[in-house]
């Protein structure tokens, strides 16, 4: 009974990582169309996600126009 439980387990997992993955690639796909200006993109976040936005702005610094870094740490 375990085993069967397990196995069901695993292709529900694996189904959600296909199904997840298809609707990842449409998103891409829908993306490239924007035609947006790379050379006036930002980056902002809160919280944790300031960190995560610190740490791009530090990475591609010569990239961006700016960041906004609300409530997080320091890089």
């Amino acid at each position: 009974m375990i085993k069967t439980g397990l196995k069901l387990l695993a292709v529900l997992i694996f189904s959600i990582f296909i199904f997840h993955g298809a609707v990842l690639a449409e998103a891409a796909a829908k993306l490239s169309g924007y035609q947006a200006d790379l050379s006036q993109t930002s980056v902002s976040g809160l919280s944790s996600g300031a960190f995560m936005t610190a740490q791009f702005h530090v990475a591609y610094s010569d990239r961006l126009v700016g960041a906004g870094i609300i409530a997080g740490g320091p890089f």
